[in-house]
């Protein structure tokens, strides 16, 4: 049984020093918490309050934050809810906000080339630097789309029911 106690002695002062070592780094990140609590407190004495800025932590402190996603949303989903929440953002805001509000990590690399391409779909267009929603953006029940977009769809609906309607002889109301 000498072994067993041994190994139990062994484990015991591998997670004392485990835990020596936690409480260092939790005092380290700690103080520099302090450090930076005291930054911001004296950067508003000195310079007065905060401008009014929407930031993500802010909406996900207050009432109008727009709850977790789902986890299957896409990123043209999230960049929606965001640029809903924040009017009007730079990429690296819209990072921010999807991090903090949706918990989801997405690559900058992979934002920038959805971004021009819900640019080129109508969605979402570059003022100054920022991304902002079109102001005809809409909902189709799936997914967001632009106005003209969902007149596209409802025309190619129509045209393609009146082939059909054509096809299989439906009536003259019907046909025109």
């Amino acid at each position: 049984m000498a072994g067993l106690h041994e190994l139990l002695r062994q484990r015991e002062r591998e997670l004392s020093h485990q835990a020596v070592a936690l409480r260092d780094q939790l005092a380290a990140v700690e103080k520099e918490l302090a450090a930076v609590q005291k930054t911001i407190d004296f950067a508003a004495a000195q310079l007065g309050p905060e401008p009014e800025s929407v930031t993500a932590q802010a909406l996900v402190d207050s009432k109008s934050a727009i709850k977790s996603a789902d986890p299957s949303a896409t990123i043209k989903d999230l960049v929606v809810k965001a640029l809903s929440a924040l009017k009007s953002a730079k990429a690296q805001d819209i990072l921010a906000f999807i991090r903090d509000v949706d918990h989801r990590q997405i690559d900058p690399s992979s934002l920038r080339p959805q971004l021009h391409r819900m640019k080129a779909e109508g969605l979402i267009f570059l003022d100054d630097g920022r991304w902002q929603l079109e102001a005809d953006v809409v909902w189709d029940g799936q997914r967001p789309v632009s106005r003209r977009e969902l007149d596209k769809q409802i025309e190619e609906h129509r045209v393609t029911t009146q082939r059909r309607l054509r096809f299989f002889g439906g009536s003259k109301d019907e046909k025109e």
